[in-house]
């Protein structure tokens, strides 16, 4: 889908985010957090593309890759190129890890974090409210162990919701994260664990 006819809602399959059910009749509801990030961007297309089984309501995002600035425009720009500009809401979250500076992997995604394809203007501006409100009110109101957190980018948005409130873990159904070793074989660094999933770093985080 390109920008000039991004902004209706997925026809590749026949579906968009709310359309048709995977069978059983349930599609899982999924909030995507991200940094994107030429990895990110993939996964949220193929997200995206999955609409018969997978209700993804939101794409929060946090810096990572790249500074906040460019991850929230990062994905604005991938949700136009799915067609899902109006219709599916992005907000951008935190700026920074919770205990030390931002070390982004622009090594590797380039300097905008989608270096090597032609970026336009996003289309649509993002979601008025914090990614981490967002999320504290969207798995306040979810019923028990009912939200799948897709986190494949930092985890310091979900780490600032629980520390706020620790009573929203009744709402999700799994976290699935995104972490490994790809520059180095002998330390849990590739993916910067450590660095950038600040859930791994906070033990006193209620209930987790």
């Amino acid at each position: 889908s390109s920008p000039a006819t991004a902004g209706a809602p997925n026809t590749a399959s026949g579906t968009s985010s709310s359309g048709a059910a995977a069978p059983g009749g349930v599609r899982r509801s999924v909030i995507i957090d991200c940094d994107p990030g030429q990895d990110d961007a993939i996964a949220i297309m193929f997200a995206l593309g999955a609409s018969d089984r997978l209700d993804v309501r939101a794409i929060t995002t946090v810096a990572g890759n790249v500074p906040l600035d460019l991850t929230e425009r990062n994905a604005r720009i991938v949700r136009d190129w799915a067609g899902y500009t109006q219709s599916l809401p992005v907000y951008a979250g935190c700026p920074r890890p919770l205990t030390r500076e931002l070390i982004t992997a622009a090594n590797v995604h380039g300097k905008t974090g989608l270096d090597g394809v032609p970026l336009h203007e996003p289309l649509a501006p993002l979601a008025p409210q914090h990614a981490v409100a967002f999320l504290i009110d969207t798995l306040r109101a979810a019923p028990p162990h009912s939200v799948t957190l897709c986190a494949i980018g930092p985890l310091t948005n979900l780490a600032t919701a629980l520390i706020e409130a620790p009573e929203i873990r009744a709402g999700i159904r799994e976290i699935v994260l995104m972490g490994g070793a790809f520059f180095s074989a002998t330390r849990l660094q590739g993916r910067h664990l450590p660095v950038r999933k600040p859930c791994r770093t906070e033990p006193h985080l209620p209930g987790w």
